[in-house]
């Protein structure tokens, strides 16, 4: 039981954070664990800006369009909250089968919410050292992983920040949209840690070179990701960018022109349940405190 916990906290809490090419830095958060068949456009399509676009199957209305291949059983919640399945790939239409209305009912799991609650709000608080539970005889007893999910209400304040995909770059800030190193993302990920950080957050930023940008990236970062798990964080986001056009993220919220978030779960993943139920926690909290910055869930085709 001792091994196994970190390793499911590890699925269910490592998620990253990605921005497209284009005018606008674009965001979205992809749960990234292991390798998996190539889930990007190629570079010829990128460059003829031929993007994958899901569509409603009754009346053809646009619900997204992404950098990302589209297949046949991936799942999308909208930003209203609205769950839709692929049910045909054409090309790069996918359309997709509207199911049914999520959301709402996750509020009453407090589990990760209230961690989500506390991290969101910037209230995340240290947890109690040397507290420990026990059996009246001295040994503390062994709690199971749910268990232990379930008492995480509190979070440490310690967040990990690494990059899979280092390459990944922005055209109209560096010029390109892969550096053959430290390319643009890095400055986001130091961007999202300084946002950390003046929430009194601490982070660990490993920035380790997982080159080239290649299926087997994944497998290379894993062993960063590993390291970083040593410490104990709460989450570790891995920053990557979406090849998306920013006009699909951008959205005006008051005054401003924002980016949206948008979360990606692996189908394959077999703790996909669990990454999913963390995902639906975090749009949850997060639409209560900034409306529409998270675009939608994408339940997509890899072991994510």
């Amino acid at each position: 039981m001792k091994k196994m916990l970190p390793l499911l906290l590890l699925v269910m809490l490592l998620v990253t954070l990605s921005a497209a090419q284009g005018e606008l830095p674009v965001n979205s958060l992809t749960a990234s664990f292991l390798d998996t068949e190539s889930e990007e456009i190629s570079r010829e399509d990128l460059l003829q800006e031929r993007y994958f676009r899901m569509v409603d199957e009754k009346d053809g209305r646009e619900i997204m369009v992404t950098g990302r291949r589209i297949c046949v059983g991936d799942e999308y919640i909208t930003t209203d909250n609205i769950l839709y399945r692929v049910v045909s790939v054409r090309g790069y239409e996918a359309r997709a089968r509207r199911l049914r209305e999520v959301g709402a009912v996750y509020e009453e799991q407090e589990g990760v919410l209230a961690f989500v609650r506390q991290f969101f709000s910037g209230r995340a608080q240290p947890a109690a050292a040397g507290k420990k539970g026990g059996d009246g005889k001295g040994k503390a007893r062994q709690k199971a992983p749910e268990e232990n999910l379930k008492s995480r209400s509190a979070p440490k304040g310690l967040i990990g920040v690494y990059h899979t995909h280092n390459a990944e770059s922005y055209v109209p800030t560096d010029g390109t949209d892969s550096i053959n190193g430290k390319g643009g993302i890095h400055k986001v990920g130091d961007s999202f840690v300084a946002a950390l950080q003046e929430k009194e957050v601490k982070v660990l930023h490993n920035e380790t070179l997982h080159l080239p940008h290649d299926r087997g990236a994944y497998r290379r970062s894993r062993v960063t990701a590993e390291k970083l798990l040593e410490t104990g964080p709460d989450v570790i986001f891995d920053v990557h960018r979406d090849a998306g056009p920013p006009s699909s993220y951008a959205v005006q919220i008051g005054d401003e022109w924002l980016t949206q978030v948008q979360l990606v779960v692996g189908r394959q993943n077999p703790n996909m349940q669990t990454v999913r139920q963390f995902a639906l926690d975090l749009k949850n909290a997060a639409d209560k405190i900034h409306p529409k910055l998270v675009k939608g869930i994408f339940m997509a085709r890899g072991n994510y």
